[in-house]
């Protein structure tokens, strides 16, 4: 989601940060060490935009929005498993993700 805002809402880091409620510091490194896995994700998974675009919606309105939240929301719609497939790299294995981790 922080690459999200600065990527495609280009968002000011201090801003993201403010939001998220983190440090500019971890927006910056979140930045620096996703920004190709996020790339990844959106190309990968279209419907990834406009969970990520509700999300910042929100966030800008002053709602309370949780990673649970978030994670929940990937979930009813599809997304988890294969979201998480691409950080693995295409290796899910076993159950899906989101019965391993209770999502």
């Amino acid at each position: 989601m922080v690459t999200f805002m600065y990527a495609e809402k280009r968002m000011r880091q201090v801003d993201i940060a403010r939001l998220v409620g983190i440090s500019q510091s971890a927006v910056s490194r979140y930045i620096n060490m996703e920004r190709g896995l996020y790339r990844r994700m959106v190309d990968e998974l279209p419907e990834m935009r406009s969970l990520l675009e509700g999300a910042v919606a929100k966030l800008e309105k002053g709602e309370n929005l949780s990673i649970c939240d978030l994670c929940r929301e990937m979930r009813d719609r599809g997304l988890l498993d294969r979201a998480m497939e691409i950080v693995r790299g295409g290796k899910l294995g076993g159950a899906a993700l989101s019965q391993q981790f209770g999502c």
